[in-house]
């Protein structure tokens, strides 16, 4: 490669010395910046493998549990002891969030990420040769640790790599990889045995150290380090371009966010509250995360074949789980190229009065069969049809937008706070909705479960409406304009056209 120029720009640029340009000069070169994408899909396709590991962890208790609950287990497991294999992830994950800002300061996106997926291959290697519960609770613990960290690292790492035209799409394509991961589990749970099953999925965490090596750092990162000439580099390529005007352009333009960044001390919890631009980001993002939480999400993806065994299918759950896998996965293929032509709130609107009403209508099919203690026919393949469309409607909405959401609300500086203070809260709420989700059925019924399920769904979904700013079409700096009221807020900032 020749690099002539970039070689004497990457020597005498100075951190402190760059020209501001006019705003409308510099907008108009970084409108030409076309080059292509095709090494910014490589590298999230790359990073999406440890997405797929992280579902396979998440999504693992569902065929694992009636197994190891039942008479052939190798492993006797009770009642409790499935509970805390499915719960102590939020554990895990907790501690794991504290120690992301140290991981992101210190090691970076990359060599966090490839540090993490080690850490993954271990714990799966601990439950192929476990011999007893401890050492399946030490490897579940290490899974949620490992996960958590690489879940909130690569949304960064995807948002910090892409253009902002198609950065919502590849943000997206984390669910897709998760619903791939989740079929990927569910399809060994039901055709391979326990143990070949574990194997399965220790190749998720190899496939991605072997490809992930490969890619480049983020270029805020780099400038964070004050890696000037990497940074240059990093964006050329991911770009595919080679033009100094539109490298230094894009180059300039991080730079200025890198900036204000090292203005404040980073992670620090009093900007991240006092400030209002801050707050407000992080009050945004909570309801998000609390709607799609605490609508029985961690039930669903924990307990699945649980929940379909309290319906009469003519089908036995573990392949019902199969038919909910597949067809999420197709609707989120299908859907993900359209990510960024609609408004982020009206896809949020539309998730979650779908969701709410699937919730209200699985709560009405167990109402008939346990309380009313009547046989419909036409209810027979409502529990399946009900999941299927909350799961889709739900992961494909809510929590699509609540990732998307953490890699673009939140400002640079506060950035890593704010993904802790998300992550432990969501954690928080997948732990509770994991111990109630038993104390709800035996004392108020299956069905009143999922109604409460339903009220959480919908008044989440109003409160977002009313207090998020649309955020569609518009760079990082951008957003940070709305939320902090750094310029006159126009109409479509609030309501999406």
């Amino acid at each position: 490669m020749v690099y002539e120029k970039n070689e004497v720009y990457s020597v005498q640029y100075n951190y402190e010395e760059v020209p501001k340009k006019d705003k409308q000069e510099k907008e108009s070169v970084v409108s030409f910046a076309v080059g292509n994408y095709w090494l910014q899909i490589a590298a999230v396709i790359s990073v999406n493998l440890a997405a797929i590991g992280a579902s396979t962890t998440w999504f693992w208790t569902s065929p694992a549990l009636p197994y190891l609950k039942s008479n052939i287990s190798e492993i006797p497991t009770t009642d409790s002891e499935g509970i805390w294999l499915a719960s102590i992830l939020d554990i895990s994950a907790s501690i794991g969030l504290l120690l992301c800002p140290l991981s992101l300061q210190v090691t970076g996106r990359k060599l966090s990420l490839l540090i993490l997926g080690v850490f993954h291959a271990i714990s799966w290697i601990m439950v192929i040769f476990s011999k007893n519960i401890e050492t399946l609770y030490t490897a579940r613990f290490i899974a949620g640790l490992s996960y958590q960290m690489s879940f909130k690292i690569q949304i960064i790492y995807i948002a910090e790599i892409s253009d902002k035209n198609i950065r919502g799409t590849l943000v997206s394509t984390v669910k897709i990889f998760s619903c791939l991961g989740q079929l990927f589990v569910k399809s060994a749970g039901a055709f391979l045995s326990f143990r070949n099953m574990n194997i399965a999925m220790l190749s998720t965490p190899l496939l991605f150290l072997f490809t992930f090596a490969f890619v480049p750092e983020s270029p805020y990162y780099l400038l964070i380090r004050g890696k000037i000439r990497k940074a240059w580099e990093s964006i050329s390529k991911l770009k595919g371009t080679k033009n100094p005007q539109i490298v230094e352009s894009a180059l300039e333009e991080i730079q200025e966010s890198v900036k204000d960044a090292q203005k404040i001390k980073a992670f620090c919890f009093r900007e991240l509250v006092y400030i209002q631009g801050n707050r407000r980001s992080l009050y945004i993002v909570l309801i998000a995360v609390a709607t799609a939480s605490l609508s029985g999400r961690a039930v669903m993806t924990s307990f699945t074949q649980e929940v379909l065994g309290y319906s009469d299918l003519p089908l036995s759950p573990e392949y019902a789980t199969l038919i909910v896998a597949g067809i999420a996965l197709f609707i989120s293929v299908l859907i993900t190229p359209f990510i960024d032509r609609g408004g982020r709130k009206t896809v949020f609107f539309l998730s979650g009065i779908l969701s709410t009403i699937c919730l209200a209508l699985l709560g009405l099919t167990f109402f008939m069969k346990y309380y009313m203690k009547t046989a419909i026919p036409f209810f027979t393949w409502m529990p399946l049809i009900c999941f299927v469309l909350y799961f889709v409607t739900l992961e494909d909405g809510i929590v699509n937008l609540t990732d998307i959401l953490m890699s673009e609300m939140f400002a640079l500086e506060v950035k890593g706070m704010g993904l802790i203070f998300i992550g432990l809260a969501k954690n928080l709420f997948w732990f509770i909705t994991h111990f109630s989700f038993g104390w709800l059925n035996s004392t108020f019924g299956i069905y009143t479960t999922f109604w409460i399920y339903a009220v959480f769904c919908l008044t989440g979904t109003i409160m977002f409406i009313i207090v998020a700013p649309e955020t569609r079409g518009k760079s990082l700096e951008e957003i940070q304009d709305i939320l902090h009221e750094r310029r006159k807020l126009k109409e479509d900032d609030l309501i999406d056209v």
